[in-house]
């Protein structure tokens, strides 16, 4: 046996072995309500979202395959909204996001489209500069892209609820998940009672490398765990703010105009 395949051969052992001890740890699926076993890890945000998609270790999730997967388009739309302002600074990144953006637009072309109605910024917008000469616009008022970042929003709230818990939301809960785009904060249309309650925010961290400047993360939890505020902010292009209850006939009853997520059916939503 040569000394690379060796140490390739040890590279993969080690590599079993934490999945093993992940699954061992978390063996339940965080994301449909605590009744069906985990079969993969899920990176929450995924890779794609951060610049030459180096990602710090944090916020893996255990997931079924179901749930890692149903959200594959979802977070292409997420990682091309988030990844578009500010401005791309190298080559590379530039390429990068050039590459989402064909992504998105090959396997969701209606909601491309629909991104790409307009450079009017009368719509609710998410502004992108990729070409240095003009300021252009996605509009983000339609169905599918508000779908979308909602959809990707639900696996976020989630996964912060049970990184901070331990806890999954049950089924028979709920989640109510807002987003609020960069011209959103601009012209003050966030309700300042969204960050009333939170707490300093966080980010993913290895050693001395952060990711603060791409994303970041704040929390509030009840004493009984059983109700939470979560949220994450993506660089300066959009806002996703949660809330967990682990009842959810008190979204029915106390909020009845609320739309939120079910655990057992998220992915049918």
């Amino acid at each position: 046996m040569t000394d690379q395949s060796y140490q390739q051969r040890n590279v993969m052992g080690a590599s079993a072995r934490r999945r093993q001890r992940f699954f061992q740890q978390h063996p339940t699926c965080c994301f449909c309500g605590g009744g069906t076993p985990a079969a993969e890890e899920d990176h929450i945000p995924s890779i794609q979202m951060f610049a030459g998609r180096k990602r710090p270790t944090g916020l893996e999730c255990p997931a079924c395959a179901a749930c890692n997967r149903a959200t594959r388009l979802d977070e292409q739309v997420a990682a091309m909204l988030a990844r578009c302002w500010p401005p791309p600074t190298t080559p590379a990144e530039k390429e990068e996001i050039q590459q989402i953006m064909q992504a998105v637009a090959n396997n969701n072309p209606e909601l491309f489209r629909e991104l790409m109605l307009t450079e009017a910024p009368e719509y609710e917008i998410i502004k992108y500069d990729l070409d240095p000469s003009k300021h252009s616009y996605f509009n983000v008022s339609g169905p599918l892209v508000n779908r979308s970042i909602k959809r990707f929003g639900y696996k976020l709230i989630c996964a912060l609820y049970y990184h901070k818990t331990n806890l999954i939301v049950p089924e028979g809960g709920g989640v109510v998940v807002s987003w609020y785009t960069n011209e959103s904060k601009l012209k003050r249309e966030i309700p300042s009672a969204v960050f009333q309650n939170l707490g300093p925010s966080e980010t993913l961290r290895q050693g001395k490398v952060h990711v603060s400047d791409q994303f970041e993360y704040l929390w509030a939890i009840s004493d009984t765990k059983c109700i939470a505020q979560l949220a994450g902010s993506f660089r300066h292009s959009f806002f996703i703010n949660g809330f967990v209850h682990c009842d959810a006939s008190f979204f029915e009853t106390e909020l009845p105009h609320v739309t939120f997520f079910r655990p057992e059916t998220w992915r049918d939503t």
